[in-house]
């Protein structure tokens, strides 16, 4: 059985904030800006509010729209740019997200809601945990698995109207969606709300480690720690010990002392053959990321620094650590200000990447376009003519790709010039571009 990497199931890089860059890219260049010194938790954030005695929810609104477009697996992007939304001078924030797989959307989606306030009346502690274990593990608790299947259910039951009954889902649509599109989504929706599974991801899991490493299968484990200290040698707060115990298992998130034994259905994917136009069932496959983890998403940056504190030069927190702390401070967020405004501020509509490419509707249409690392190849199709004049564009790179050479770096980092430069984009200045993204603009003399 031969191991296809098709999609992330979690993004490669630290979660972005889109309106943070958007902010930095319309300044005149002042000097490079670190994007990690901007990213200050809303535990942090309410209290300065509160002390510059500024009001969090301003009567004030402009009379301004936004309209982002990510695409690819762009879930830190997406959930980080949601919460952070209140926190700029914007009226109404669109969110467009673009992907290939209905389970994709659907994955999506379950995460989303999440962030409703009346969600099952969970804690915002359980939220995250939930959160996370749909996002990381292979396998979950019993508890998130009922979470699965009755939001499932209750999605397919709202799918077809939304327009009509906004109580339950207010700031999701569909009405960029085919109908055949819906159908894909509400096959995924009906195995995901069945309690009986046929995913037997944990021998997924293992057949893709044995076609990832082939004869050295037997020796993963020394390999498993080459690609800790050798290619995510700057994120040493990830726990060594974690790393591995999810590259054996695949369970990155582990609380208290909960037994994991129940498959992530979210990650089950069917695959379509276009030339046959049949549908292969590939629930005996994993095909997402096995080799660099889930732990970059929300894991590695903060702006609580009491979170990287050192005992005999260990750290005290470790990444999953991190990535509770910051799930838990989306969801605070976005609690707090949705409370106080209505939620259809955010809109956030669901694409098929075909429909995106082929689609007139879209021309010149998006303020800002992120694209992820698994699909800077066919970016050409849709950006130079989606991108509005003065937009930004917002490239990741492999950087973290831990099965990736660095001659494959090196090609995707020209590829992503290459791109931008067809676009008629440029560099932006001033945001000092990390190693996980690459920033560009277009001008109106460019465009």
């Amino acid at each position: 059985m031969v191991y296809r990497h098709l999609l992330n199931f979690w993004p490669l890089v630290p979660a972005l904030d889109l309106q943070s860059v958007k902010s930095k890219c319309d300044l005149p260049f002042s000097g490079n800006i670190n994007l990690k010194d901007l990213d200050e938790p809303f535990q942090f954030y309410k209290q300065k509010v509160s002390n510059s005695d500024i009001k969090m929810d301003q009567s004030k609104e402009l009379e301004k729209e936004l309209n982002f477009l990510l695409v690819g697996s762009s879930i830190g992007c997406l959930f980080k740019t949601l919460s952070r939304f209140h926190r700029h001078e914007v009226s109404k924030l669109n969110l467009y997200v673009a992907c290939v797989f209905p389970e994709s959307l659907v994955r999506t989606w379950l995460l989303l809601s999440l962030f409703r306030n009346s969600t099952l009346r969970l804690s915002l502690l359980e939220k995250a945990e939930i959160f996370l274990e749909i996002l990381g593990n292979t396998f979950v608790r019993a508890s998130t698995a009922a979470y699965i299947e009755n939001m499932s259910a209750e999605i397919l039951n709202n799918i077809d109207c939304l327009d009509r009954d906004t109580s339950t889902l207010p700031f999701i649509s569909v009405k960029h969606l085919k109908q055949s599109e819906i159908d894909k989504m509400v096959n995924a929706l009906t195995y995901l709300k069945t309690k009986e599974s046929s995913f037997n991801v944990g021998k997924a899991w293992e057949n893709a480690l044995r076609s990832f490493f082939g004869q050295r299968y037997d020796s993963r484990l020394n390999l498993f720690d080459y690609h800790f200290n050798m290619k995510l040698s700057d994120y040493r707060i990830i726990n060594l010990q974690k790393y591995l115990q999810w590259c054996e298992s695949g369970i990155a998130f582990k609380f208290r002392s909960a037994k994991y034994s129940y498959p992530n259905k979210t990650m089950a994917v069917r695959q379509r053959d276009n030339r046959t136009r049949q549908t292969h069932d590939a629930l005996e496959n994993f095909v997402g990321d096995i080799a660099t983890s889930p732990f970059l998403v929300f894991g590695v940056e903060s702006g609580n620094t009491e979170l990287f504190k050192k005992a005999n030069n260990e750290y005290v927190s470790t990444s999953a650590d991190i990535s509770k702390y910051n799930v838990i401070d989306m969801l605070d967020e976005f609690a707090a200000f949705s409370k106080k405004q209505s939620s259809k501020a955010i809109e956030i509509h669901f694409l098929f990447f075909d429909t995106l490419c082929k689609s007139r509707k879209f021309d010149q249409f998006f303020d800002s376009v992120y694209i992820s690392c698994d699909k800077m190849h066919c970016c050409n199709k849709f950006l130079p003519k989606v991108l509005k004049k003065n937009g930004f564009a917002v490239f990741e790179t492999i950087r973290n790709v831990v099965n990736s050479t660095k001659e494959q770096k090196v090609k995707h980092s020209e590829g992503i010039l290459l791109s931008a430069k067809s676009a008629g984009l440029s560099e932006c200045e001033g945001l000092g571009n990390c190693n996980n993204f690459k920033f560009f603009k277009r001008t109106e003399k460019q465009a």
